[in-house]
């Protein structure tokens, strides 16, 4: 495993890998397709994780056409999803908030980069309480190109004023990891619920968890 080093400036993903959501939007994707009378692949549900509007919609229209009605399963989904903010099922993942709290009491600039859009992202972050941290969020909505692109983590790196290569990027999912590691930055990677390949796992640093991570950047400070 690669050691970690100090960062200057670091940069989380948001589902899965701060907030405790991938569970809660399999959920709304599920009652949606059981709506449309449809049976969605477990496979596919997985591949959705960290990916991009674009490449979600094509995973449904792969698989079951291109006559596929996805604009009216987005639709439902999004109606379920909004129903169900605020019933407190979107939650920080274990030790969020003191990993959080630790870093802004240590003035280490924070960025969030997400692929979720920023309607969505901003109800989860204000749901978890962990809205007030960042420094600057940016979502996918918001650039040309997402996650395993770069894009996201430069463009975030930018606006915190602090080279790439002194970041510290924090994923959950292949696509983000991907994308830390192509940016530049240095890349933790906390397994939420899917394995990432084993020669992504050797350009990375492997912790467990945030309390895990905690520990280990006050070691380098």
């Amino acid at each position: 495993m690669n050691k970690l080093s100090k960062p200057l400036a670091i940069i989380s993903d948001m589902d899965g890998t701060i907030v405790d959501s991938e569970k809660f939007a399999k959920t709304v994707w599920r009652a949606a397709a059981e709506a449309m009378g449809i049976d969605v692949p477990e496979a596919i549900y997985n591949e959705m994780v960290g990916s991009s509007v674009e490449k979600t919609n094509s995973l449904f229209t792969d698989f079951f056409g291109e006559d596929f009605a996805i604009d009216q399963l987005r639709a439902l989904k999004t109606e379920i999803e909004l129903s169900s903010y605020g019933k407190g099922l979107i939650h920080e993942k274990e030790g969020a908030t003191d990993f959080l709290t630790f870093i802004k009491d240590k003035k280490i600039p924070l960025g969030l980069a997400t692929t979720t859009e920023r309607f969505r992202a901003d109800k989860r972050l204000i749901e978890s309480g962990l809205i007030k941290f960042f420094d600057f969020t940016l979502c996918g909505d918001e650039v040309e190109k997402q996650k395993p692109d770069p894009e996201m983590y430069l463009a975030v790196a930018k606006n915190l004023n602090v080279p790439i290569e002194s970041c510290l990027v924090i994923e959950d999912s292949f696509s983000g990891v991907s994308a830390g590691v192509a940016s530049g930055a240095q890349t933790v990677w906390i397994k939420d619920f899917l394995e990432i390949p084993e020669d992504l796992k050797k350009k990375v640093v492997q912790i467990e968890s945030l309390i895990s991570l905690k520990a280990q950047i006050e070691s380098t400070l």
